[in-house]
């Protein structure tokens, strides 16, 4: 799996889906994204790594991503999940109440059951509680 990135830049509020290359120069990351590059302070940059997955739409899973999963049997809708990364590993965080409260193994023959519904910097209302 090749390895991909996007990145959140803080200051702009903006994501760049399409990290090409990065290079650290002392605190500053050189980055080429989006078809521009760019210098930016490693303080104001969040990088996040593609699972490898992709959902029931195709859509590439992410960290920081904000995803349903639904039962495999029944359909029924089972919570709202953060993708977070655990010991190198990509996995699921239930959302509860704006914690994540149980972690859950982000699996490729589940992936028919995940969709992602936004993620948490440009769409911080998912993280909102329900209640």
């Amino acid at each position: 799996m090749k390895l991909k990135f996007r990145a959140w830049l803080k200051k702009k509020q903006k994501m760049d889906n399409y990290i090409d290359h990065i290079s650290w120069l002392e605190d500053e990351l050189y980055c080429i994204g989006d078809g521009i590059t760019y210098m930016v302070s490693a303080e104001d940059l969040v990088l996040m790594q593609s699972t490898g997955l992709k959902d029931k739409n195709g859509v590439e899973i992410f960290e920081g991503d904000v995803v349903r999963m639904r039962n495999p049997r029944d359909r029924r809708q089972i919570g709202m999940f953060q993708v977070v990364r655990v010991a190198n590993s990509p996995m699921l965080g239930l959302l509860d109440k704006k914690l994540t409260t149980e972690i859950f193994n982000l699996y490729e023959h589940m992936s028919n059951y995940y969709e992602v519904k936004g993620n948490i910097y440009e769409n911080p209302e998912l993280l909102e509680d329900k209640e």
